[in-house]
């Protein structure tokens, strides 16, 4: 995946900055599924919208959810003895967020980080 990503990167010209963003994210929510889903599909695009570029990261798995989604998201909560911060920093790194996760059925989260 992240070969593939760098290529996207580079046909776009785009900072390390907004490639560190990126790489980031992937890792988190990878290692996310490994750790809770033990498996999950995470999918990366590039897409214009009114001439702005932005990446979306589509992330699922069909693993045990997340019961409350709102104290997932609090820095330092973690189900795992974690330091809590992976979900919480994904959200602050990216422009739009969206989660939604049933338990027993697993999680998709979408995110968007626009290109500026």
């Amino acid at each position: 995946m992240k070969s593939e990503v760098d290529e996207l990167f580079n046909s776009y010209n785009l900072t390390d900055s907004y490639r560190m963003k990126v790489n980031t994210v992937l890792s988190e929510l990878a290692y996310n599924q490994l750790k809770y889903a033990k498996k999950g599909s995470i999918e990366t695009s590039f897409f214009k919208q009114a001439s702005q570029l932005g990446i979306k990261i589509k992330a699922a798995d069909k693993g045990p959810g997340i019961p409350d989604i709102d104290l997932a998201l609090r820095d330092n909560y973690s189900t795992s003895g974690t330091l809590g911060l992976g979900l919480p920093g994904v959200k602050r790194l990216v422009d739009e967020f969206v989660i939604k996760s049933v338990v027993n059925q697993g999680t998709t989260l979408e995110v968007i980080i626009w290109i500026k």
